[in-house]
């Protein structure tokens, strides 16, 4: 009759046993501590002002890195404009020297057939003037050469010129004080035009003018041209 209890035993124990494992499985596993927080980096950043203070806890520093990191970089310099590097890289004198001088011919533009004419090249030039070399050029058909002389801008030179059969004035002088040029006469060419002329032409086929510092420079020249009348 002892049988019952037997079982009931058991029972109970495993019962107990369902109900501890059941009440293990939904309780919630502890929470670890949380772990110490480090204490913040004091380092300075640069402020507005440029004093440097400390970084406070719980501050959002998030541009603070890059805030320090431009503050680091060296200052950018300002470059000048490439124009302005240019115009200082040019010295006075190179400047003067760059400018091109101004020659043309003056003379009348009708003339009358068998009757002399005269006729300049004129020169402006900043830099002073001491060698001419050149060669004019005409038709001996319709011109004829009377005279060749030194202008006011070569008047103390050793001048000398030569008149060639095909048409052409070969002329060299040297400058003993050489000058700056403002629209003076380098020579004077008195010319008559024959009786069957027109039209007729001087021109220069070289010139080649020189400065203490060298060859000058000289815009192109357009060539002398008259109408001859009967």
């Amino acid at each position: 009759m002892r049988r019952p209890s037997i079982i009931v035993v058991p029972l109970v124990v495993l019962i107990a046993v369902a109900v501890w494992w059941m009440t293990d499985r939904q309780s919630p596993a502890p929470i670890p501590p949380p772990a110490p927080i480090a204490a913040p980096d004091l380092g300075a950043t640069a402020s507005t002002q440029g004093a440097a203070r400390p970084i406070r806890p719980g501050e959002n520093d998030a541009a603070g890195p890059d805030r320090s990191a431009r503050a680091a970089e060296p200052p950018i310099k300002a470059q000048a404009p490439e124009a302005a590097q240019t115009v200082a890289a040019i010295a006075p004198g190179d400047a003067v020297a760059a400018r091109s001088a101004q020659i043309r011919w003056d003379g009348p533009t009708i003339t009358r057939a068998g009757v002399p004419f005269t006729v300049a090249l004129r020169m402006t030039s900043d830099e002073q003037v001491g060698v001419v070399r050149m060669e004019l050029q005409f038709d001996p058909k319709l011109l004829e050469v009377v005279s060749v002389r030194a202008g006011d801008l070569l008047s103390s030179a050793n001048f000398g010129y030569r008149v060639l059969p095909n048409g052409s004035i070969r002329i060299g002088a040297t400058n003993q004080t050489p000058a700056a040029a403002a629209d003076a006469a380098m020579i004077l060419v008195t010319l008559k035009p024959t009786a069957n002329a027109r039209t007729a032409e001087l021109n220069i086929s070289s010139l080649a003018p020189e400065g203490p510092a060298g060859s000058i420079l000289y815009d192109n020249v357009m060539p002398f041209t008259t109408t001859v009348t009967p």
